[in-house]
């Protein structure tokens, strides 16, 4: 069916990407900046980064990177999802960020699918007075992070109509058995028709759902 098909496909496809240059015998990021000068990067934070995680990536200090956006940031210690900062490195650091960076995400979802699988997805309208982080509690225990990776869209922005689609995990059994494809299912845990779970499997990530079925195959 498309779900299984799109699994599937995923992991094929995540089975056959590239690593990235970095990877590919380039030189290490030097440890040392004097002769390569710095310039302001937009960097657009992440479900899960916090300012001392992208200040150590980028060789800085959370405070002066708290500095440095003091006018998005105001007073808050804390980031918002999808806001965009300002961080001043050179291209080697900027080179050297990106990668511990894309290696966090990676491990963090690699650690997380070592552990779990996704069981099924539920197609949630949305409701007015809704919050998405309390309505996905009511399905189950599926990270944040991972609720905003399935769905690629700014929660602060949904109106009553909109759909969002929530994972919904389960711990990997001892035996190690592989689970049956997630099914696709309404808000009330009824399978959508076959049409409708059509239109549903275009919205879902193929490398996402792959790389979670990966990590059970394996």
């Amino acid at each position: 069916d498309a779900v299984r098909g799109l699994v599937e496909g995923g992991a094929r496809l995540a089975r056959q990407q590239e690593p990235p240059a970095w990877a590919l015998g380039s030189p290490e990021p030097p440890d040392h900046w004097e002769h390569d000068l710095p310039k302001a990067w937009p960097v657009e934070v992440r479900r899960g980064e916090t300012l001392q995680l992208l200040a150590g990536w980028a060789g800085t200090e959370a405070d002066t990177l708290r500095d440095d956006n003091r006018e998005t940031l105001k007073q808050r210690r804390w980031l918002r999802d999808g806001e965009r900062l300002t961080v001043t490195m050179s291209a080697n650091q900027k080179l050297a960020f990106d990668r511990a960076r894309e290696r966090f995400h990676e491990d963090r979802l690699a650690d997380y699918f070592s552990r779990h699988y996704v069981e099924k997805v539920v197609l949630y309208v949305v409701k007015r007075g809704d919050k998405i982080s309390s309505v996905a509690k009511a399905y189950g225990d599926a990270p944040l992070w991972l609720l905003a990776s399935f769905n690629h869209t700014d929660f602060r922005s949904l109106q009553p109509g909109d759909e969002v689609l929530i994972p919904v995990v389960a711990a990997i059994g001892s035996r190690g058995q592989a689970p049956p494809a997630p099914q696709v299912v309404d808000e009330r845990g009824t399978p959508l028709a076959p049409p409708r779970v059509e239109g549903v499997a275009g919205r879902l990530d193929a490398d996402l759902m792959g790389r979670a079925r990966m990590a059970v195959d394996d």
